[in-house]
């Protein structure tokens, strides 16, 4: 036992001394990159509270549609905090052959012992799942590496000699209650006390040693995510999906085109991925044929930053990095490395690969970054991009539609304007599509009608109201979604507006998340939650149902970034009878996108299947005979895919607005 003692300290004190300079290694690392623009250690109790939701509880391995995988992963996950203990026992037994943790007493140690049993036995029947998951099934999203095959077999080495060990106590008389140990024991132990000594002795050298050659392992593996994940998740993104101001009076470089011009924990993210790919998998713009792989863009990050780190760190001169337009040797601009400008753009925000990450990774901010750098020091945007900007620029609507027609839609409804009014309780948001398109005016019409049924006190800014610049910020436009902003919240702030009732969703997440960094912070609600609440005090009444098989779509900006879910259902279901109320199979947290978010409304769509066309056959697929939206472009994008499937006929489109006025009439 001595000479496995003094083997197992070499292999302790090499494990070690190539962990703690690994980690060093990949802080540095960090260290070069730029400051994140969040508050990533506020709220402590909030943090510590998700930390454990995410990470003990593993709540986000069990999201749908992946329950059963995470189910595994969680059995895994807890049979090894359970077996920690005996990982210290192991490594501690080095110097301390008699060392245990029985010290706890004999109820705790024995519930403990008990434990440890059933869930190693657990497992090793995960694992065995994996391994079949693997390599016999092979999901489109599983990626093979070199690491898994030797996580899965140093995991199975710890499980197997973990169970030896136990059953040479237990013939050596050890007390503790393993029923599975002793079971193994009963069928596979040696008969003898010196059979037992050399299985104990055996299986405790080997499980210390994959014990020892594991953890390094860890630091230069996809498996760093065990470690990453701690801090990553406890340092999340509590605000929501935006993006922050940039200093365009005291910065001369914009967006992200280097790897060390992302922010440090940008590059936290890639340290704590999985490798799992559900955002990939998730992806409306991969499942439909486009160049965008989220999960392989954060794995490809962390590949760059590894190899690139060490050569701007070499660069560097008296501590200062070189400038962000420097060219530093054998480091190769991103765009095009990390992800091809046709990848850039097929994202559109949906959020579907935020909400379902499991160490809380943030793909689309990332995306923005190199959008901004396109954008604003390239120039290198698409045509239709460029117009939509300039329409942006000179008549403050993406349509291009003079900017003094934007009140045009409400002629004849006798509509409040402020500028007259002088001050109202609500101020009615419009918005661009409200104002300018055709088929969306009606729905604000509608809008209009149900506010003064109600007698609710409001006004709209009329042509002083400008677009809201989501598209131009999503675009990376920020210079242009900085003008409009401003000159709105300056608005907003001259007539005192506190109260804002907006049916766009991509407006109404504009306005409540990001317009306070321009200094205007008042309540917005989104008109399905507003009518919701009209229905419940009983302000409005309706008067008649809807005799038609509806199913909801889910807007990514209403559902996935501000969690309205009930709202637009709760009125759904008080003009549709139950019975004829369906959902599609990708609903509510992992509702598809229609395809128009992220500024995508605007570029044409030439790569793969059209989103919205997958997304309306999802929607015809059950059955439905009226399709409902609450939100503008989702309400195009399904207006465009039932005229493609040949079904605007057959299948009626309306925003809940519509529904809502409809079911008001007598």
């Amino acid at each position: 036992m001595l000479v496995l003692r003094l083997i197992l300290l070499i292999l302790a004190v090499a494990s070690g001394y190539v962990f703690f300079r690994r980690v060093k290694e990949l802080i540095s690392y960090l260290k070069i990159c730029e400051k994140d623009p969040m508050d990533r250690t506020s709220n402590r109790d909030v943090r510590i509270k998700e930390t454990a939701k995410y990470i003990f509880a593993q709540i986000c391995s069990r999201k749908r549609p992946y329950t059963a995988v995470g189910i595994m992963h969680t059995v895994i996950f807890w049979g090894f905090m359970l077996l920690f203990p005996t990982a210290i026992e192991a490594v501690f037994r080095i110097f301390f052959p008699h060392f245990s943790f029985a010290f706890l007493g004999k109820f705790l140690y024995g519930i403990l012992t008990l434990l440890q049993d059933l869930f190693a036995l657990g497992v090793l029947v995960a694992i065995a799942a994996a391994a079949f998951r693997r390599y016999v099934v092979k999901p489109e999203r599983v990626e093979n590496h070199w690491d898994a095959p030797v996580i899965l077999g140093l995991i199975t080495g710890v499980i197997l000699t973990f169970f030896g060990m136990n059953m040479g106590e237990l013939k050596l008389g050890d007390e503790a209650f393993r029923p599975i140990s002793s079971f193994l024991l009963s069928v596979l132990g040696p008969s003898t006390a010196s059979g037992a000594h050399t299985l104990y002795a055996a299986s405790w050298f080997l499980h210390t040693a994959i014990l020892l050659v594991f953890l390094p392992i860890l630091l230069y593996s996809k498996h760093m995510h065990i470690i990453a994940s701690w801090p990553n998740v406890y340092m999340q993104n509590l605000e929501g999906f935006k993006q922050f101001r940039m200093d365009f009076e005291n910065s001369e470089f914009f967006g992200v085109n280097r790897i060390d011009q992302f922010s440090w924990k940008d590059l936290l993210d890639s340290y704590a991925c999985t490798y799992c790919n559900r955002c990939t998998d998730l992806c409306p713009a991969y499942r439909t044929g486009k160049p965008l792989k989220p999960g392989t863009m954060i794995q490809e990050m962390r590949d760059i930053l590894l190899e690139d780190a060490p050569k701007i760190m070499a660069a560097m001169k008296d501590g200062q990095k070189p400038g962000p337009d420097e060219e530093i040797e054998g480091v190769q601009p991103l765009i095009g490395r990390l992800m091809d400008k046709d990848a850039i753009w097929a994202c559109t925000t949906c959020g579907a690969c935020l909400h379902i990450c499991p160490t809380r990774n943030e793909h689309p901010q990332k995306i923005i970054q190199l959008r901004r750098y396109l954008s604003l020091m390239e120039g290198d945007i698409p045509e239709e991009m460029s117009l939509a900007f300039r329409n942006m620029e000179n008549n403050f609507n993406p349509w291009g539609v003079g900017f003094a027609a934007r009140a045009d839609w409400a002629e004849g409804l006798d509509v409040p304007v402020m500028s007259e009014k002088g001050e109202a309780e609500y101020l009615l948001w419009v918005g661009c599509a409200g104002a300018f398109d055709d088929r969306y005016k009606k729905v604000m019409v509608a809008l209009v009608n149900i506010l003064k049924a109600a007698g609710v006190d409001f006004a709209i800014l009329g042509t002083e109201e400008k677009c809201c610049g989501d598209s131009a910020r999503r675009l990376g436009n920020e210079y242009l979604f900085e003008m409009l902003a401003m000159e709105n919240a300056e608005l907003l702030k001259s007539y005192n507006v506190k109260k804002i009732i907006t049916a766009c969703p991509h407006g109404y997440h504009t306005l409540k998340h990001e317009y306070s960094q321009y200094g205007w912070e008042g309540e917005v609600y989104h008109h399905t939650e507003f009518i919701a609440k009209l229905i419940a005090d009983g302000k409005i009444k309706l008067n008649k149902g809807i005799a038609k098989v509806a199913v909801y779509h889910d807007s990514c900006y209403l559902g996935r970034h501000n969690g309205i879910y009930e709202e637009p259902r709760s009125i759904i279901k008080n003009i549709v009878p139950c019975d004829k109320i369906r959902e599609m199979p990708r609903s509510r947290e992992i509702s598809f996108c229609c395809g128009a978010g992220g500024g995508r409304m605007w570029l044409e769509e030439t790569i793969g299947k059209r989103i919205n066309i997958e997304r309306t056959e999802e929607a015809i697929n059950t059955g439905a005979e009226l399709v409902v939206t609450a939100c503008p472009f989702c309400l195009t994008m399904f207006d465009d895919g039932l005229k493609n499937k040949g079904k605007e006929e057959e299948i009626q489109l309306k925003d809940i607005a519509e529904i809502v006025w409809e079911a008001m009439q007598a």
